[in-house]
């Protein structure tokens, strides 16, 4: 099996395993949770195989600081569209954190007793979408899975949540709702700014653009336009001096500064900070006890991942400008996440509370270093 082959194993085994689950008769209820355990240990097996130090395609090498396992085949070649999945020293860690949480979250399932299949179909689905996010390097392979999630959590809160489980499912389908359009106004302005025929053929080949020299100079020689969703190439435009996204928009703010305003406001929300968090507690309170393990140890990371993997990279002099924003927003997210936690008397909701204040941390932390790259943001206008 090659690369390409083993991460989407890993992706789409747990929704293979939720399609067989759709046939199991519905009084096996313990064969439906062994089976759906035995499916996230076989995943977390999985990628611990790829952890280990190899030269067996898929294995993940530490010491490498490049995109490892990064293979693409042609999905929607109108829209210049790709399945493309990688994996690197951010990614990889996230990838293997989820395998092994989904483990111990199927195994505290079992005190779940209401619609056994459908909660099995949907955490297995969800699952899926969690892993999708962190592999995938075409953005709108990205959204695709980003949205995956939304409706998976929307049901498990909402059906097997605590008394007030339709107003927190309903609260959090809107906050991500709108996280996602906001997201989706930000990835089409940069796809119909981006331009692959900027790129020099080498870049045009470590960003699996093209293969070969020949399709490289065969796009750079094109007459028109070639617009792109991939992950590498945008951060290469972004980061190139004279970047078309920093063209002046509304307000003399350059398309950079919207798209990373608009990107980190859609992630900012499943972060989620201070004053885009108050969905969590909600959440956290009514969810059953699997999905606030879930909630806690993933879904929040996905939010710093986005900012990490997408933000910066591709909007660089956007994040430049507003760090001073991304800081305060992380110091008032610690100060009012701490004290909130400190003055509640339900677990969920102080852990949920406690989230907020943590990754209020992570927010600061990328603030901070953005606001002091020594890199002559000058030269990118």
């Amino acid at each position: 099996m090659d690369s390409l082959g083993l991460l989407s194993f890993v992706i789409f085994a747990p929704a293979a395993a939720a399609l067989i689950l759709a046939f199991f008769p519905k009084d096996k209820t313990e064969s439906m949770r062994l089976f759906a355990l035995a499916t996230t240990i076989v995943i977390f097996l999985v990628t611990a195989w790829m952890a280990l130090q190899g030269d067996q395609p898929g294995q993940f090498k530490t010491n490498t600081a490049a995109m490892q396992n990064a293979s693409t085949r042609d999905w929607i070649p109108a829209f210049n569209i790709f399945y493309f999945l990688g994996l690197d020293g951010i990614s990889f860690p996230l990838v293997l954190l989820t395998s092994f949480v989904s483990v111990l979250a199927m195994g505290a399932s079992w005190s779940i007793t209401k619609h056994i299949k459908a909660y099995l179909i949907l955490f297995l689905l969800l699952e899926m979408g969690m892993l999708g996010v962190f592999m995938a390097l075409d953005f709108f392979l990205f959204y695709i899975f980003w949205e995956v999630m939304l409706l998976p959590m929307y049901f498990l809160i909402g059906v097997w949540g605590g008394p007030r489980r339709e107003y927190a499912a309903i609260k959090f389908f809107l906050y991500t709702l709108l996280g996602s359009v906001l997201m989706l106004i930000a990835i089409l302005m940069l796809y119909f700014t981006s331009d692959l025929r900027k790129l020099s053929p080498t870049e045009l080949i470590d960003s699996k653009v093209v293969a070969t020299a020949v399709e490289a100079d065969a796009i750079k020689a094109a007459p028109d336009v070639k617009h792109t969703f991939n992950l590498m190439a945008l951060a290469k435009i972004g980061q190139m001096e004279n970047s078309p996204f920093n063209v002046e928009l509304l307000g003399g703010k350059t398309l950079s500064w919207w798209a990373f305003l608009l990107l980190f406001i859609g992630f900012a929300i499943k972060v989620p900070v201070v004053p885009f968090h108050t969905w969590l507690p909600d959440a956290h309170v009514e969810a059953p006890t699997p999905i606030s393990m879930i909630l806690a140890g993933v879904l929040l990371k996905m939010g710093g991942y986005g900012i990490l993997r997408i933000c910066y990279p591709i909007c660089p002099l956007g994040g430049y400008e507003l760090s001073y924003m991304v800081c305060l927003i992380g110091v008032v997210s610690m100060v009012w996440g701490a004290y909130a936690a400190l003055a509640q008397k339900d677990f969920k909701r102080m852990v949920a509370y406690s989230s907020v204040s943590h990754m209020g941390y992570v927010t600061l932390g990328l603030g901070v270093w953005s606001a002091n790259l020594d890199h002559n943001f000058n030269n990118l206008k």
